[in-house]
């Protein structure tokens, strides 16, 4: 029978950094993810961090958010960042993904 096992602090921001909000970025490309679902997604993440680390369930989660200790991003925050690289990339490029931004913005002005 297998015991579970904490991990590491470090070992689960990899999978939430590096695995979880890279897939959730590849599958919402093109649109945003509303607010309440990034807080509830990131509830479930401070619990499970938490729990797999070891910490107490009444640990503060602004040192979970602190940037010179664990350094965990909300989702809303990540989603922000990389839609507005994205944003900048694609405006800056030539070709068929300029077109396709050119069209897109367009479309978003007039609806909007």
């Amino acid at each position: 029978m297998m015991l579970r096992q904490t991990i590491s602090d470090k070992q689960f921001l990899y999978l939430v950094l590096a695995i979880l909000q890279s897939i959730v970025d590849y599958y919402t490309q093109f649109s945003f993810i509303s607010s309440i679902v990034c807080q509830h997604w990131d509830v479930l993440v401070r619990e499970d961090f938490k729990s797999k680390t070891g910490l107490p369930y009444d640990f503060p989660n602004e040192v979970l958010y602190h940037l010179l200790l664990y350094s965990l991003k909300m989702f809303k925050q990540v989603q922000t960042e990389r839609k507005s690289v994205s944003v900048v990339i694609f405006a800056n490029t030539s070709g068929i993904l300029n077109q396709f931004f050119e069209h897109r913005f367009l479309d978003l002005q007039i609806l909007g």
